[in-house]
C-alpha cells in the first residue's frame, strides 16, 4: 500500500509540476499546447487525489479493503469487467470508423484517413492474437 500510494503523491507532483511549467510559459506556447497541458495536469491531479483518498479510506477500514479485494478478484466481477473492455473497445472502433467517413465525406487531408484506417487494422490484428493466445493458454 505504501509503495501505491507515493505513486499517486507523485502523480499529484507531476500535475502540479506541469501546471507550474504551463503557468510559466504561457506566453511562448499557444493556447491549444497550453490547454492540451492543462487537461493533461487536471487529470494527472484528479486521479492522484482520487486514488489516495481511496487508499486513506481503505486505511480507516480493514473490512473495506478486505470487501473490494473479494470483489476485484471475484470472477464474475472480472468477466463483466473484461465483457465491458470488449465491448468498449468494439464502441471505439465504430466511432473511429464513422468519424473517419464523416472526415472522407467533408473532403479532409487523406493522412487523417489513413491514420484511422491503420488503427482499426492493428486493433483487428491485436484482437486476433490475443484470441489465438487466449485459446492456446485456456
Amino acid at each position: 500500500m505504501k509503495r501505491k500510494k507515493t505513486l499517486y503523491i507523485a502523480l499529484i507532483a507531476a500535475g502540479l509540476v506541469l501546471t507550474a511549467a504551463v503557468y510559466l510559459m504561457r506566453n511562448n506556447v499557444s493556447s491549444r499546447c497550453i490547454t492540451a497541458w492543462m487537461g493533461l495536469a487536471a487529470g494527472m491531479i484528479g486521479i492522484g487525489v482520487s486514488q489516495s483518498l481511496s487508499l486513506g479510506m481503505e486505511a480507516i477500514d480493514p473490512s473495506l479493503r478486505r470487501r473490494n479485494k473479494i470483489e476485484h478478484q471475484d470472477e464474475r466481477n472480472t468477466a463483466i469487467r473484461n465483457r465491458a473492455k470488449a465491448l468498449s473497445g468494439d464502441i471505439l472502433q465504430w466511432a473511429v470508423m464513422g468519424a473517419a467517413w464523416l472526415c472522407f465525406g467533408l473532403g479532409g487531408p487523406a493522412w487523417i484517413l489513413l491514420l484511422a484506417l491503420a488503427s482499426l487494422i492493428v486493433k483487428c490484428l491485436l484482437e486476433l492474437w490475443l484470441t489465438a493466445r487466449y485459446q492456446k493458454k485456456m
